[in-house]
């Protein structure tokens, strides 16, 4: 006697199903946490590597730190993968994190950030900040003079800080090819049943 078994299993209406699912709410729950972590792993890679992994493609790596004042240089930029900017991205003090359904922010709140950042373009590692004196106190003295001499030994002529100090962006936590690959990957295991 001849027995045949035949199962048929409709794996179309099952992906189907899971991807309307997961598309719904596409960085709830464990998404949205492995998306964070692949975030904060990228963004820790480049103060490791002390560059940032640009959008295209490829490290441009950070100017490095000029002696200022009473201050050395020669120190990583950012103050390397120990300072307190990647320690803000890692989720430490200063570091933010908001999550929906289908957005994740990783952010921090650091003075410094915005200057050195240098915005999500192609061109942020280009881009200069002038720090201008903004206040001034007696005959028109900066008072910006006084702060970075007593505070940080650094003697500044007026001219000089009336046409502005110069300081290299070091931009970082942007989209890149690594990151974007990761993010794609995160996805497909969720959308075939895994975890991220």
């Amino acid at each position: 006697m001849d027995v045949t078994l035949s199962v048929t299993v409709n794996f179309k209406d099952a992906l189907l199903g899971r991807a309307r699912q997961i598309l719904g709410a596409p960085l709830s729950g464990e998404r949205g946490a492995a998306a964070i972590k692949a975030v904060r792993k990228s963004v820790a890679r480049e103060f490791r590597q002390l560059g940032w992994s640009k959008p295209g493609g490829g490290v441009q790596r950070w100017k490095p730190v000029k002696p200022f004042g009473d201050k050395p240089g020669g120190g990583p930029p950012l103050g390397g993968s120990g300072g307190s900017l990647a320690r803000a991205w890692a989720g430490g003090r200063g570091g933010f994190t908001t999550t929906s359904r289908d957005r994740v922010s990783v952010g921090i709140t650091h003075p410094g950030a915005a200057v050195h950042r240098g915005g999500d373009g192609t061109d942020a590692g280009n881009r200069i900040t002038l720090i201008r004196p903004k206040r001034f106190g007696k005959g028109g003295v900066p008072l910006m003079f006084w702060a970075l001499g007593l505070g940080k030994g650094a003697w500044i002529s007026f001219k000089k800080l009336k046409k502005g100090l110069e300081v290299p962006s070091r931009p970082h936590a942007t989209s890149n090819p690594e990151l974007v690959r990761e993010l794609e990957r995160q996805f497909l295991v969720s959308l075939l049943g895994g975890r991220a």
